[in-house]
């Protein structure tokens, strides 16, 4: 019974982690992405994306029928009013939203690109592909990049005490170099899950004889 208590504790912590971390989508090329709206949609949705300063529409999901606002067949409206990219590209990289309400961040990968994932509060060190190249400059796809606790040292951009909203793709020279995945677990689920443990530790070891 307390084993299975533990499981259903801890399985609680994890979906609470994944649940606070939506937001922001990233794929790899040539996937399928179904981007939702934040909120539920009882009319219309019209899908758009950030371009140069303004918003371009896509399509608008109908009740009855989709009219789409581009000539690119990757793009398709579900009867949940989400968004559907086939194939995706690096191009698709963006700021989307949903009845000009910001829905998602999403960042598709080009291949090649190393993903480093690292824990909150540590120091990380992330190198450029091309070490030869003279255009060493660092820039991230999503937002500028602080000065405070970031500094660049012989092509290498290194940040002191790592933070969740560092996530993202860095650019090196104008070019893909790293994505960087900042995790950390919520206080509700650390604590859910030190009970969890602390269950399975005060629970009588029971003999199979």
């Amino acid at each position: 019974m307390s084993i299975k208590l533990c499981c259903c504790l801890i399985s609680f912590a994890l979906f609470s982690h994944v649940a606070a971390d939506f937001g922001h989508i990233m794929v790899n090329e040539t996937r399928q992405i179904i981007l939702r709206c934040h909120q539920f949609v009882k009319g219309d949705a019209t899908w758009s994306r950030e371009k140069d300063g303004s918003l371009s529409r896509i399509i608008t999901i109908g009740v009855d029928e989709d009219k789409k606002h581009t000539n690119d067949p990757r793009y398709n409206g579900r009867a949940d009013k989400s968004l559907v990219i086939i194939n995706a590209k690096f191009s698709d990289s963006g700021r989307y939203y949903c009845n000009n309400e910001p829905a998602v961040e999403l960042t598709v990968i080009p291949p090649g690109t190393k993903i480093q994932r690292v824990n909150e509060t540590e120091r990380v060190t992330l190198e450029c592909p091309d070490e030869e190249s003279e255009d060493s400059k660092w820039s991230r796809l999503f937002g500028e990049i602080p000065q405070q606790r970031f500094k660049t040292k012989n092509q290498k951009l290194i940040i002191q005490d790592a933070k969740q909203e560092d996530s993202g793709l860095y650019y090196c020279g104008g070019k893909p170099a790293v994505f960087l995945n900042v995790t950390r677990r919520s206080t509700s689920a650390l604590i859910t899950l030190e009970r969890a443990i602390l269950v399975v530790q005060q629970s009588p070891v029971q003999s199979t004889v």
